[in-house]
């Protein structure tokens, strides 16, 4: 009971920002996408498949490693600490593997593949809690979605700035502290789970705030490329109509 009220708490509050993150994000992709390069649905949706493919192989074999000698409250709450780094690992491939592309491109397509992630977890979920005979959390677990969008976009804003490693780190551990209050006390582990949920507050409150900046940044580093673009190819034509350069 020490562990289950802050728990209850924390997952109330979660909800409430889930709604709000959920639609932030769904007002500003339609404007980063006109700032950004722009990346298909589809493509998107084939990079997001192979990232929860990674994800859910990954977690499988440490699930069942753990289970297979410490049982499923061990696995439970190994998987509470790694779910983070792992997911946010995944779905940061499409930005690595295009690392020759534009950065406008590799955060668009990596945001893309990171919101078919959370659709594909999204609907995953949703078909477990609805059959199981909980409707309710199968159509909250819908809302959520964006969250996987959210941390994603987290990661790359640091990685606009230079440095995907910290923003790798900085996702996993809001994405961790996000589902340990949760999977901790399914693991039997009240009192660590109700004081988990304690710190995990602090994170809804970053995640609440980042849904805004770190769209707004992405958003705001996209114009000032285009406009630094612009700008040299018009000095490039101004060079060219002087005859100071040939033209290409």
């Amino acid at each position: 009971m020490l562990g289950e009220i802050p728990v209850m708490v924390y997952l109330i509050v979660a909800i409430a920002v889930g709604v709000k993150v959920f639609t932030r994000t769904i007002s500003w992709l339609p404007e980063t996408d006109r700032v950004m390069y722009m990346v298909s649905l589809s493509i998107g949706f084939a990079w997001g498949f192979l990232t929860v493919v990674v994800a859910v192989v990954v977690e499988g074999v440490i699930l069942y490693t753990v289970y297979s000698h410490l049982g499923i409250a061990a696995a439970l709450a190994v998987l509470a600490i790694t779910v983070g780094p792992i997911e946010e690992g995944a779905k940061l491939i499409p930005y690595v593997a295009k690392k020759n592309e534009s950065e406008l491109y590799r955060w668009n397509l990596t945001i893309k593949a990171a919101l078919a992630f959370g659709v594909i977890e999204g609907i995953g979920y949703f078909l477990l809690l609805f059959f199981s005979g909980n409707p309710i959390g199968a159509f909250v677990r819908l809302i959520v979605i964006a969250f996987h969008v959210l941390w994603t976009a987290i990661a790359l804003e640091e990685a606009l700035r230079g440095d995907l490693l910290r923003g790798y780190l900085k996702a996993s551990a809001v994405h961790s502290l996000y589902d340990a209050p949760a999977m901790l006390l399914l693991a039997g582990a009240g009192p660590l789970a109700g004081l988990i949920a304690l710190v995990s507050l602090g994170a809804l409150v970053y995640m609440y705030k980042a849904s805004e900046t770190s769209f707004r940044f992405a958003y705001e580093y996209a114009k000032r490329k285009i406009e630094e673009k612009r700008r040299a190819e018009a000095e490039i034509t101004s060079l060219i109509e002087a005859g100071t350069i040939s033209s290409p």
